[in-house]
């Protein structure tokens, strides 16, 4: 995602030909205001990729700016994504989160620095952990990074 006036970069994936998922903070306090690009099937954000244009995103309403929780976002596109060998969906899993299980292991991805990146801009991505209800202290996401 190529968030407008210069805001950076964001990653998310493809859950239906129509829909998007990613973080809310990519957003910042100003919300979806209707110039996002998204372009996909890129490794590199120097690479070709494919265009779409948002038609609309949907934040968690439990989210707020300054903290961890509920940072997601459903981003609709205007048109249906064609699926392909690079623009796949990846299935969100069905089950409900097992209560007695406060930690699980997951993967992610993006553009952004790691100290074991030689630049940003790179496709990169990585094991870490995730935790539901309370979670004691601060998650330190540099700390916790896998790289794979």
């Amino acid at each position: 995602l190529v968030m407008p006036e210069d805001q950076g970069y964001c990653t998310g994936f493809i859950i239906a030909s129509e829909w998007i998922i990613t973080a809310a903070h990519c957003f910042g306090d100003q919300g979806f205001n209707g110039s996002i690009e998204i372009n996909m099937g890129a490794h590199d954000q120097l690479e070709e990729s494919i265009k779409v244009i948002t038609s609309s995103v949907t934040i968690h309403p439990d989210y707020y700016i300054k903290g961890p929780e509920f940072d997601i976002a459903l981003i609709h596109v205007e048109n249906e994504i064609k699926i392909s060998k690079i623009t796949n969906i990846i299935p969100i899993e069905s089950r409900k989160w097992p209560k007695h299980e406060l930690r699980r292991h997951c993967y992610t991805v993006g553009y952004g620095y790691h100290f074991n990146v030689e630049r940003i801009g790179v496709l990169h991505g990585g094991q870490v952990t995730a935790g539901f209800g309370v979670y004691p202290g601060n998650c330190n996401i540099a700390k916790r990074y896998n790289k794979k």
